[in-house]
């Protein structure tokens, strides 16, 4: 799922399963054209962190797992809950480190080699 247009640049260089006259869309576009064409302004466009909130509880019941914060209800964390944490912010902290090594993403494709 496509919240924001900037992934649209690589994917209008697929055709999707043979489909010449469809073209990947994104959330945020989605929202914005029908806003103006009801003669709307948008007063704020979600954010992939607001998306993937929404989207857990039915990702939950579509797979029939449960989805829980990293913490327990009392505020305070057990060991697994704080491994797995440790974890995640490692691998975190690896992928920006060796992203800003490589100096960053790229903000559309690189065409240059065709």
């Amino acid at each position: 799922m496509n919240i924001t247009p900037e992934p649209l640049k690589w994917f209008d260089l697929v055709m999707a399963c043979g489909l010449a006259d469809v073209r990947a869309v994104s959330l945020e576009d989605l929202i914005t054209r029908t806003a103006t064409n009801n003669g709307i302004i948008p007063v704020g466009l979600p954010s992939v962190r607001d998306v993937a909130r929404g989207l857990m509880p039915r990702f939950a019941q579509v797979f029939g797992r449960e989805v829980v914060k990293l913490q327990t209800v009392d505020g305070e964390t057990d060991e697994e809950v704080r491994t797995l944490r440790e974890i995640v912010d490692r691998a975190e902290e690896d992928a920006r480190k060796e992203n800003e090594q490589a100096g960053g993403w790229p903000s559309e494709p690189d065409l240059s080699g065709r």
